[in-house]
């Protein structure tokens, strides 16, 4: 029997969307926190930002894509690979709505990019235990 991708999604709190989002979210936040008071309390060169932030964006991908495939428990590159087109989505909406800018990087490497980290870590998380 046939099963749609999302019949699998738990409910709530246990769905693996929104585990996944959280985690990808909560990351990027701790991390850039980290980051500014490095910036701002250490001798870092904000020369670095830029490749701080893509570290940042792709542990953060990866770790919600893992969340996500664990808790879903199959079809982990797809359910992986789709938190990253949710972020990718969501960052593009609050970059254009809340500062009006238009991406720096090519779009369309960026979606790939997020979807390929988000994938290879649901695959991952779809082979761990929960």
């Amino acid at each position: 029997m046939k099963e749609a991708l999302f019949d699998t999604a738990k409910k709530g709190w246990q769905s693996p969307w929104l585990v996944g989002q959280c985690w990808i979210w909560g990351i990027i936040l701790f991390c850039s926190f980290l980051a500014a008071l490095g910036l701002r309390y250490t001798s870092l060169p904000s020369d670095n930002v830029t490749v701080i932030s893509y570290i940042v964006n792709a542990g953060a991908l990866f770790a919600g894509g893992l969340a996500s495939g664990r808790r879903a428990g199959r079809k982990g590159w797809m359910i992986g690979g789709i938190q990253g087109v949710l972020f990718v989505l969501l960052v593009w909406l609050l970059s254009f709505l809340a500062f009006d800018a238009a991406p720096t990087i090519n779009p369309l490497a960026f979606l790939c990019f997020a979807f390929a980290v988000g994938g290879l870590g649901g695959m991952i998380g779809v082979n761990t235990k929960p």
